[in-house]
């Protein structure tokens, strides 16, 4: 060997040496004056590290979970392939072969799982939804011949209106349960631009839509829908969130007709718009100063069809409607999961009237009935025969949802609410079995005739690709967000898409 590599070596060996010293010399400097590696003790934090430490914390928390979960549910696999292969009569090579094989999508489980998901991986469809902070596309994700429905999400104009927590406990009830009754998510990830969330397609569109379409509903068909909606209801409520946001929008209708839940963005905060609490001040105001004024929305000069169809209208023009906001959420004196209960009241009260039951001609108007709901929540007549539409069981269970906190019924569990004797005959434990009242119907996979897309800009309807995210833009916001869920049958997700 001649003696020029070796000079080369010891020259980088010793320009290492002196960084390291360097380094130290540095290290010892900001200790000095006060920063570097100097500890700095957690109530002394700023806000920004200590963000950043949950978001991080969080990751590793997400990520641990599914590591334990693979390796749990890998063991399942094999031990039911043992078990299957013990009831049928074959060879030893043939029981080694499928073995093998079993192995072999075992690996290629693995590298799909370490595949990086982008949207590349994914051709549009059809646009079926638009939002305030992104568009849902129906689209084919290409390895795998899976439709979903692809939630796109600006991370800018997330940022900028501080929503993150909202998208990540958004994408953290979806990753985490296992429900019928609620939508699946399939998979989740980034780029420098856009969050997606890619979630089975529910193409029955949504019970607002039905019941825009049909008035309202029959009490057995309320029935069937009502409990379906408990039980997803029940399975969040296990899963330790709150939804806070429950209205006719959030229940889909699945191809087999049955509901599930969806839009989990407030499930862990709730933030009401500060325009709604000054309205709320300001009523509180003009309650003190007419104490002995009642306000009945019965005494109203439209009929109760008009009524309904001026409610219907303003419903898509009025954003963000608090008609099933329950009271406290609206004064901030604090509330639990019985929130929820509220709103499924005014709900089962929609579907039955074919409107909401505080609904007025302004934010205003609304806000000042959900607080005095003891006096504008009534049973409506009906036009023809003068006579209350809502049936005494029916309008029981809703005086008590809505109601107030200490005396609403669920306070002491949902089992309360099953236990009511509007539900008389459900068989909760069998209930998926059920046959659903409606059943959409669609002549193929990618019928969207269900949902309305005729506001859509057609030019809008594109995937672009941005940039992939470069070492700095991965210490972002977002961190932990990326999930997919394999069905190693199929070689992607679980085939939800396949009618019964």
């Amino acid at each position: 060997m001649s003696k020029k590599p070796i000079s080369g070596l010891r020259k980088r060996i010793d320009k290492k040496k002196i960084d390291k010293k360097q380094q130290k010399t540095n290290v010892k400097k900001k200790e000095q004056e006060g920063g570097g590696g100097k500890f700095v003790p957690l109530e002394e934090m700023s806000k920004e590290t200590l963000q950043r430490a949950e978001i991080y914390k969080e990751f590793i928390r997400n990520k641990s979970i599914e590591y334990f979960y693979y390796l749990y549910t890998r063991e399942k696999r094999l031990e039911g392939l043992k078990q299957n292969l013990k009831k049928v009569k074959i060879s030893k090579n043939e029981r080694s072969k499928a073995i093998k094989e079993h192995f072999k999508k075992e690996s290629n489980f693995l590298r799909r799982r370490r595949t990086k998901m982008t949207v590349k991986q994914f051709s549009i469809l059809a646009k079926i939804g638009q939002g305030g902070y992104g568009d849902v596309f129906l689209c084919r994700k290409s390895d795998t011949n899976e439709l979903v429905a692809l939630k796109r999400m600006k991370k800018a104009l997330i940022e900028k209106t501080n929503k993150v927590e909202h998208i990540m406990s958004e994408r953290q009830v979806l990753a985490e349960h296992s429900s019928p009754w609620l939508v699946q998510l399939l998979y989740s990830f980034q780029d420098s631009k856009y969050i997606y969330l890619a979630m089975e397609f529910v193409r029955g569109g949504d019970l607002k839509a039905l019941l825009m379409n049909i008035d309202y509903l029959d009490e057995n068909t309320t029935k069937f829908y009502a409990a379906e909606m408990l039980l997803a209801i029940q399975d969040l409520h296990e899963l330790g969130y709150i939804h806070r946001d429950l209205k006719p929008e959030n229940f889909l209708i699945n191809h087999d007709g049955h509901v599930k839940l969806t839009d989990f963005g407030l499930s862990k905060k709730f933030i009401v718009k500060k325009e709604w609490r000054d309205t709320v001040k300001r009523i509180h105001k003009k309650k003190q100063k007419k104490k002995n004024s009642k306000k009945n929305i019965s005494n109203n000069t439209l009929s109760k069809r008009q009524l309904q169809q001026k409610r219907r209208n303003k419903f898509f023009t009025v954003v963000g409607s608090p008609e099933y906001i329950s009271p406290e959420i609206l004064e901030k004196k604090g509330y639990t999961k019985t929130v929820d209960f509220w709103s499924f009241g005014c709900i089962l009260y929609e579907m039955l009237t074919g409107f909401p039951p505080f609904s007025g001609s302004s934010i205003e108007e609304t806000l000042e009935n959900v607080i005095d709901f003891k006096s504008s929540l009534e049973n409506p007549l009906d036009d023809e025969t003068d006579e209350e539409i809502i049936q005494p069981q029916a309008w029981n269970l809703i005086r008590k949802l809505i109601n107030k906190p200490n005396k609403r019924l669920g306070k002491n569990g949902i089992q309360e609410i099953k236990n009511h004797p509007f539900f008389e005959g459900i068989e909760w434990n069998n209930f998926q079995n059920s046959t659903p009242p409606f059943v959409p119907k669609v002549e193929s996979d990618l019928d969207i005739s269900y949902f309305d897309t005729s506001y859509f800009d057609e030019n809008e309807i594109d995937l672009e690709e941005p940039e992939s995210l470069n070492l700095s833009e991965r210490n972002n916001q977002f961190a932990g967000f990326t999930f997919k869920k394999y069905n190693l049958k199929q070689g992607g997700t679980q085939d939800i898409y396949q009618k019964k």
